[in-house]
């Protein structure tokens, strides 16, 4: 017997766990453990701390114009700089 092939969630099923994950989630608590800043495409940045920018998102990081290139269904969306 081989490797099962992996599986994917649709959209759909990602949207309906979400609020279940985001409410089990501390609010007040939490830990960082990395700051990565990609100021050019292909280029990776490790801060020790960082400055974050309502309209541009992390001070120094390109993805602002990275996300402005691509389509909105590239999954690439300009108010959502920050991924954990």
């Amino acid at each position: 017997p081989g490797v099962p092939a992996p599986t994917h969630r649709t959209a759909a099923e990602l949207e309906a766990f979400l609020p279940g994950l985001l409410a089990a989630s501390p609010r007040d608590v939490g830990t960082l453990d990395l700051v990565v800043r990609r100021p050019v495409p292909g280029a990776r940045e490790v801060l020790a701390e960082g400055e974050l920018d309502l309209a541009a998102g992390l001070v120094g990081d390109s993805w602002i114009e990275r996300a402005a290139r691509g389509p909105p269904t590239a999954g690439r969306t300009p108010t959502c700089s920050s991924t954990s």
